[in-house]
């Protein structure tokens, strides 16, 4: 994500989905939050579920049950910059976050190569 003229490493969270053979779902698309807050947001929502779920209510259910908008509501607050460490270094990096040593993502390059050809 770019935040005034940086870029900062971040992971866009998915909630509710199920890879199950029985039960399959794509998970509802949450905010993008910092990579360094993304393990206290899970720990967030882990602790959220065990304190809210119903008997036997699976993550999945719970998810269902609370919704996407009140989630990521509830996730806002790790949207912010409230860490002592550089947020635009990724986790274990002694180098600015860059893009630049990244190459073509397999989306991208579908994307790109059909772009080719017409």
């Amino acid at each position: 994500m770019k935040v005034e003229d940086r870029l900062i490493p971040a992971y866009v969270i998915h909630l509710g989905g199920n890879g199950s053979l029985t039960k399959q779902k794509i998970g509802y698309t949450g905010i993008k939050i910092p990579a360094k807050n993304v393990p206290d947001a899970v720990v967030y929502l882990l602790e959220s579920y065990l304190n809210e779920s119903k008997e036997n209510e699976s993550f999945e259910d719970f998810v269902e049950r609370t919704g996407i908008q009140e989630l990521n509501s509830r996730l806002e607050k790790f949207k912010e910059f409230y860490r002592e460490e550089p947020y635009n270094y990724d986790w274990g990096s002694d180098r600015e976050f860059s893009l630049e040593d990244i190459g073509k993502g397999e989306c991208a390059g579908i994307i790109a190569d059909r772009v080719r050809k017409h």
